[in-house]
């Protein structure tokens, strides 16, 4: 057992480690003297150089399995054993040889084997131990460095495995929870209507789904927030979690609404344009929303308002139509402006035969009105 644990020390534990077991062993051998005591000192050096050289010496070697290498190893150790036997007086070494030459080529490179098969899967684990501590420290550095984003991961029981600063400083804040790993997430929040609907998104991607959306904070109204959903995938094909990530995006949520609006809104009149129009009326082309009734609304005399008086007087009489189009559709809104003069009115599940007693009324109503002394006469 000498040999094959001064050969695996040089192997795995460097110079230093092996020059002291060297030391130890060789002293103590010197100390039991006898005839073998030359051949005891030369495998207790050359066992332990031949592990401090296999490094280079495996370089020079074809590629092959861990268990195959440290049996070399530990055959080519113990050949040089026995070889060492020659220092010995003959005929005393060829009885030597004769006797150990059995569990020197059969035994010890076996245990040297697994000597060494043990030392390596534990250096791997405690590489895989530091590694994953690194990887840790990198994963929270990278997290908590992210001052804008709440960022967290849940497994199935909807606890905690990991989250940012941000997301622990909100919990406090907001729920004046001290949060902590293996906490359930869902029972530190407060607001019930809020819990149920994370819940639901949670749930979502722990089916494997990718979950995304923008909300409204239901204890923060006019706050938004977008919130992503991702299931955690192991190499097995199976969801073992989420990761959750949410930012507020209440300035460009809010900025983009006013955009989209301004896209289906005409600018002078401010009712909704051709765009919106066409959407819409795709939209209510379904059997939830007959009867569906379209008004048609032209104004007469329009290019004789411009005409006469300019177009600022012409779009005074557009303003002044539109408001009361929406006066006598206000329950409804689905007033358009799709043309110079030409109005569109939709108005789902609403009969004909109402449709034409409320125009009516319109209409009377409209030639009440006068722009530059002239009546305002419309078309329906």
């Amino acid at each position: 057992t000498r040999s094959a644990l001064l050969v695996v020390s040089g192997v795995f534990f460097g110079p230093l480690t092996t020059l002291v077991a060297v030391l130890v062993s060789g002293i103590y051998r010197i100390t039991l003297g006898g005839e073998g005591m030359y051949t005891g000192l030369a495998i207790i050096i050359l066992s332990a150089n031949i592990g401090l050289l296999w490094p280079r010496i495996r370089k020079s070697l074809p590629k092959m399995p861990k268990a195959i290498e440290y049996y070399i190893l530990g055959l080519l150790t113990h050949i040089v054993g026995i070889l060492c036997f020659l220092l010995i007086p003959w005929p005393l070494a060829f009885s030597i040889i004769k006797l150990t030459y059995i569990p020197f080529l059969a035994i010890f490179p076996i245990v040297t084997m697994v000597l060494a098969l043990s030392l390596d899967n534990q250096r791997i684990r405690l590489k895989s131990i530091e590694l994953i501590k690194n990887q840790k420290v990198l994963l929270q550095s990278s997290l908590d460095s992210i001052s804008t984003m709440e960022i967290f991961v849940l497994d199935f029981q909807y606890q905690y495995l990991a989250f940012n600063d941000y997301h622990k400083n909100n919990m406090l804040k907001y729920n004046e929870v001290f949060i902590d790993k293996n906490m359930n997430y869902l029972e530190c929040i407060d607001n019930e209507k809020m819990r149920n609907r994370i819940k639901y998104s949670i749930d979502q991607a722990l089916q494997g789904t990718t979950y995304k959306q923008i909300v409204e904070v239901e204890f923060n109204k006019s706050n938004y927030i977008e919130e992503s959903y991702t299931p955690i995938i192991n190499d097995k094909n199976e969801v073992t979690g989420v990761t959750i990530f949410s930012e507020d995006v209440t300035q460009s949520y809010l900025h983009q609404q006013s955009i989209l609006k301004l896209s289906y809104r005409d600018y002078l009149t401010n009712l909704y344009n051709r765009r919106y129009y066409s959407e819409e009326l795709e939209r209510l082309d379904n059997h939830n929303y007959y009867p569906l009734s379209i008004v048609i609304a032209d104004i007469n005399g329009l290019k004789i308002m411009n005409d006469a008086f300019g177009h600022e007087m012409g779009d005074k009489l557009l303003a002044k139509v539109a408001d009361l189009l929406m006066d006598a559709f206000v329950n409804d809104n689905r007033v358009t402006r799709i043309g110079g003069d030409e109005f569109i009115i939709l108005l789902p599940n609403t009969s004909r035969e109402h449709v034409l007693s409320e125009v009516a009324k319109l209409k009377k109503s409209v030639e009440s009105y006068k722009v530059m002394d002239m009546a305002i006469s419309v078309s329906f």
